[in-house]
């Protein structure tokens, strides 16, 4: 095996390392369930082109293209709807988005720049975890890179194959997570000037045009109406704000030093360096990757960690360019076996010793032995008003996927009523921040009515009858997500 099969292989086997640590965790962050509930409803309804939660939830979904929703649902398919199996999709991804950094960081600028690469990728937790979730994000960045890779390697080795397959995969990645996939436009433009040949630009375009054209011409046919118009205006409109992006203009750009930190540190420094010694066209690509996600971003009302983790890839490229300046004598030999190192350690540890590693809370997971003892037919209300809609979707989307019931929006003066009843083995769930005396008040009226189940976040209100000792006593403990 030669030094440089060797490296590469020792990398992956330390990112499979690093990332299936956190596979096992049966928490998932806020819009996992939402994906995977998304996911089981095309699995059972057999609607690829109208995935729902129920009539008026994600009725339609028109917040992400379907690809990604479309492997999981065939993942599930297999392998079953599971916290593991909704993470797979991002983890197959993850190691393809490794390959290629490895891969065209090689060609580049080398082998211990490549190595160093991966070494500083591996190091921003954020990006580590999203490649361990049911996010939509690591898909996404998967098949840039992957597109990014066969652009670059036809631009090489002057083969116009790989400029048809790197625009297909640049196709992808918007069907993924549409707008989100801003980096296809740095990566496609760079080989309009680097590439003599300028045709090839145009298949490239052309062929990632094509499984555009091919969802949005079927997914027409299907529902009767344009999908990209309402999911721009969703986008572009309705979850975008100039007022919001002036009082906080800067909040993209903090959140990449916060979270890289050292790393991006060293990507700063990376792209001067290279600049300077000749990759001009390199440090000029991964400067607009940074420039147009930092200029998109600032716009959005919603300033989340997932916006961030696509820029990585790239400053991991700088950063590890500028640590092979650094540290040249450091052979890429002995910097892989550390790394791998460093991966059966943390490997073990997650695996022998109750670390919860990505630190999220699931409040409807913790009811889940409690209410596997009720009935099967049970009810499940939710306060919900038609002008707060959107407001149930992620609750409800929790709902679907940990307890496999979906949630009946209601009045609460409707749902004390319909609790009341005798013959009722309806529940609801109340979040506590939204539980104040008008609530105790009606407890206290209703006698037959109790708050059964409760934690920190949530509380299940039930007929009397249903409270009983069992299902109390089956409320999980917060040390129920280490379960492997």
């Amino acid at each position: 095996m030669g030094q440089k099969n060797k490296s590469l292989i020792l990398i992956i086997l330390a990112f499979l390392l690093f990332v299936f640590s956190k596979f096992w965790e049966p928490a998932l962050g806020v819009s996992s369930p939402s994906y995977g509930a998304l996911a089981t409803n095309i699995l059972e309804t057999g609607h690829w082109f109208r995935p729902r939660l129920a009539p008026g939830l994600f009725d339609p979904f028109v917040d992400h293209p379907y690809l990604v929703l479309w492997m999981d649902a065939i993942i599930f398919k297999y392998l079953g709807a599971t916290a593991q199996t909704i993470r797979l999709a991002a983890q197959i991804f993850g190691v393809a988005i490794m390959l290629c950094l490895f891969q065209t960081t090689r060609e580049e600028l080398g082998e211990k720049a490549a190595v160093w690469a991966c070494l500083s990728l591996l190091l921003v937790n954020r990006y580590m975890n999203f490649q361990s979730s049911g996010w939509l994000d690591a898909p996404m960045i998967g098949f840039v890179w992957l597109g990014y890779y066969f652009l670059h390697r036809g631009e090489r080795r002057n083969r116009t194959a790989d400029f048809w397959w790197g625009g297909l995969f640049m196709g992808l990645a918007v069907l993924a997570k549409g707008v989100a996939a801003l980096a296809t436009i740095p990566a496609m433009l760079a080989i309009l000037f680097v590439e003599r040949r300028k045709s090839r630009f145009f298949w490239a375009s052309l062929a990632s045009l094509i499984p555009i054209l091919i969802f949005t011409v079927a997914h027409f046919e299907s529902q009767g109406f344009l999908f990209w118009k309402a999911y721009l205006y969703r986008q572009l409109v309705v979850q975008n704000s100039i007022h919001q992006a002036l009082h906080d203009y800067f909040w993209y750009v903090t959140r990449i030093l916060i979270d890289g930190n050292v790393v991006t540190l060293f990507a700063v420094a990376g792209i001067y360096s290279l600049f300077r010694k000749g990759h001009k066209g390199l440090s000029i690509l991964i400067l607009g990757e940074i420039l147009i996600h930092v200029l998109a971003y600032s716009f959005s009302s919603r300033h989340y960690g997932q916006y961030v983790i696509p820029v990585y890839p790239w400053l991991a490229m700088a950063a590890g360019f500028q640590a092979y300046l650094i540290f040249e004598r450091v052979s890429a030999s002995t910097l892989t076996y550390v790394i791998t190192g460093l991966a059966v350690v943390f490997f073990v540890t997650t695996a022998f010793l109750p670390v919860k590693i990505h630190g999220i809370p699931s409040p409807f997971r913790t009811f889940v032995p409690a209410l596997k003892m009720m009935h099967d037919n049970r009810k499940v209300y939710m306060i919900g008003a038609p002008a707060f809609q959107k407001t149930w979707e992620i609750p409800a989307s929790a709902v679907v996927w940990y307890w496999q019931r979906v949630p009946i929006p209601r009045p609460e003066s409707e749902i004390w009523q319909k609790l009341n009843r005798s013959d009722n083995r309806s529940i609801a769930f109340f979040y506590r921040d939204r539980w104040g005396p008008a609530e105790n008040h009606q407890l206290a009226l209703d006698k037959q009515i109790v708050a059964c189940l409760q934690t920190r976040e949530l509380l299940i209100v039930m007929n009397k009858r249903l409270c009983t000792s069992q299902v109390q006593g089956a409320l999980t403990t917060p040390q129920s997500d280490f379960t492997r």
